[in-house]
């Protein structure tokens, strides 16, 4: 089969995911590409889209010069240009424009609204809630849907609830340098940086826009990490760094309202009593262990994504 997966850069989780689906694929034997893409989700016409295309690549292009120009001037912070373009998934393959034919299955996240490409056959690959709720104009009446986990899942468009987890951990980077003591704390507010319940000042650095290397250095040196995005993978990456992530539930809410049916996520803590600090703390080891069966769980994953588009287009394998 054939596949074109739109994506942002490989900065921040969905990209990753992403990335992986098109490794997966290509280990399997398929043709998969990425078409890189800005990650706004923004309601666009195929015009506008291949124009905000050019531009996002152009941009790329001129960061590339700057920092490869940095590196040769000696400069010695050149690390939010490096992570910039720092493959944290290797092993993919990228389509140049953005064009495709018939038979290949265009892969949509949810921030791409419309069937830009023209695709005959498409995958909606809900990696967050739908941003287009109740806009019939955002998706075909014949595309397929995936959700990432069932708690983002539209009953209406994916009534099958077709999942597909996939993870990346990256322990070369991700690490607990293992220094002592730790003060203090940072705070993460990404996705829930219009909630009304943040505070005006806070006692600690923002990190949402530091760079990958930079957010580890904070990791090993805050005690605590408050996390304001109740839906973010830093979580994990806090705790693995030897920093506690705590949850700030919105008002009103409590963790479950947060969860899946029966998921009870080990090494964060949902609130800062001191009991959810400890269950945070003791089952930080469980955490680890989990990052280490990704590629496992992946590889079961990728199979159900392919055996179900494989019937869903009628392809012959």
């Amino acid at each position: 089969m054939k596949f074109v997966i739109l994506s942002p850069r490989q900065i921040g989780g969905g990209p990753i995911v992403l990335h992986i689906l098109c490794r997966e694929l290509i280990k399997r034997g398929h043709d998969a590409k990425i078409l890189y893409v800005p990650g706004a989700k923004i309601k666009q016409s195929k015009f506008m889209f291949r124009m905000r295309w050019m531009m996002s690549n152009m941009l790329f292009a001129f960061r590339r010069f700057v920092y490869l120009g940095a590196c040769m001037l000696g400069k010695k912070n050149t690390a939010p240009y490096a992570d910039y373009f720092r493959a944290a998934v290797k092993g993919t393959r990228r389509k140049w424009l953005p064009c495709i034919s018939d038979d290949t299955i265009a892969v949509y996240p949810d921030i791409i609204y419309g069937n830009v490409l023209n695709a005959k056959r498409v995958v909606r690959y809900f990696l967050y809630f739908n941003a287009f709720k109740g806009d019939d104009k955002a998706y075909g009446k014949n595309d397929l849907f995936f959700c990432y986990r069932d708690i983002f899942n539209d009953a209406r468009l994916n009534p099958d609830v077709n999942t597909m987890c996939l993870q990346h951990f990256d322990f070369d980077l991700y690490r607990d340098y293992a220094q002592n003591p730790r003060n203090g704390c940072c705070y993460i507010l990404r996705k829930g940086k219009s909630r009304s319940d943040v505070p005006e000042k806070l006692d600690g650095p923002v990190i949402d826009d530091w760079s990958e290397s930079e957010k580890v250095r904070a990791f090993n040196t805050y005690k605590y990490c408050y996390i304001y995005d109740t839906q973010t993978f830093y979580t994990a990456i806090a705790a693995v760094c030897g920093c506690i992530p705590i949850v700030v539930l919105e008002p009103g809410r409590k963790k479950e309202d947060y969860l899946a049916t029966g998921e009870n996520p080990v090494g964060v803590a949902f609130g800062d009593t001191p009991e959810n600090i400890e269950y945070a703390v003791r089952t930080r080891h469980e955490l680890i262990q989990n990052l280490k069966m990704f590629e496992q769980w992946n590889d079961t994953a990728v199979d159900h994504f392919i055996d179900v588009c494989g019937k869903y287009f009628k392809i012959n394998r």
